[in-house]
């Protein structure tokens, strides 16, 4: 496989962006095989499914809303969070799967290309690796649990790890754990050569934050960002159109009325026609209500249905 990437920013918000690598496409497909391969072997093991579930987020959502009423849980959050994540780390953590470790470092670009030349990578990959997402996942999870087990001064027995194993919750950098052993992991997590952003890590208190969801006593406290000015939209690119429907659905649910209008109106100017009502789940392109009402066009005589 190919040694070396490319280096490119994407849009992070408004006014940031975030660094990213684009992978050979034979790389790609390897480590699209072994993210599957890894995630699948989670869901399996005694251990990371009681802590991992890389598919579904709500799972941290819903303890940051417990955390910040009863105070039990403490968010965490990484900066640069793939970008601290050596080699070492990685080759330390998985050195009990020696050929699956081997496999990830075979089909890991090793170097990245700004345009000028090429630079070597001393961390494990770029946030354009496919397997960064569940490896960091795991050897963050997996320094929680040591953490956890030192905190109270047990031995890692299976018994104690599982045990432990359920008390912690990780999703890519967003990290759930009790309060009590919260400085315990930050310990760790930073001696491992690991950034805690302090400014979105919250220890203790009646506010949580993890995986896009802001918890003040119990309640969701989310703000709703409009990250391009209605001006790009006439661009009529289908990116901004979307966002300003997904706001504007979002908006509504909130009981936004005033302002959720005011996104429906700028994207039906770009797109020049009026947006339907469609079920949530529907998965079609269109305006979102609190009964889930659904405007049916026409029968499709080739798919028999609406």
């Amino acid at each position: 496989t190919s040694r070396s990437a490319k280096l490119v920013t994407v849009p992070k918000d408004s006014t940031s962006r975030r660094t990213i690598t684009v992978e050979p496409c034979l790389n790609q497909f390897i480590q699209q095989g072994l993210n599957t391969h890894l995630r699948n072997k989670i869901t399996k093991d005694r251990v990371l499914r009681q802590c991992l579930a890389l598919s579904d987020q709500t799972k941290n959502q819903k303890l940051a809303l417990e955390g910040s009423l009863r105070d039990n849980w403490a968010t965490i959050d990484l900066s640069s969070a793939s970008d601290l994540l050596t080699s070492k780390l990685v080759s330390l953590i998985f050195e009990g799967q020696s050929s699956f470790l081997e496999l990830l470092f075979d089909c890991r670009s090793s170097s990245v290309n700004d345009g000028s030349s090429d630079i070597d990578l001393e961390k494990f990959a770029g946030m354009g690796n496919a397997t960064t997402f569940p490896v960091q996942s795991i050897v963050f999870a997996v320094l929680a649990i040591c953490a956890i087990l030192d905190d109270r001064h047990e031995w890692p027995t299976n018994r104690n790890v599982e045990r432990t194993a359920r008390r912690v919750r990780v999703y890519g950098d967003d990290i759930i754990v009790p309060t009590r052993h919260a400085h315990s992991v930050v310990r760790w997590l930073s001696e491992a050569g690991l950034k805690v952003n302090e400014k979105k890590s919250f220890l203790s208190g009646p506010f949580k934050e993890s995986c896009g969801v802001d918890a003040y006593r119990g309640v969701d406290v989310t703000p709703l960002y409009v990250r391009h000015l209605p001006s790009a939209l006439s661009k009529r690119t289908p990116e901004l159109i979307k966002h300003y429907i997904e706001l504007s659905n979002h908006a509504w649910l909130r009981g936004l009325y005033e302002f959720s209008n005011a996104l429906k109106e700028c994207a039906e100017a770009a797109l020049g026609c009026s947006l339907p009502l469609v079920h949530s789940l529907s998965g079609l392109f269109g305006l979102h209500t609190h009964r889930e009402w659904s405007q049916v066009q026409r029968w499709s005589r080739d798919l028999h249905r609406f």
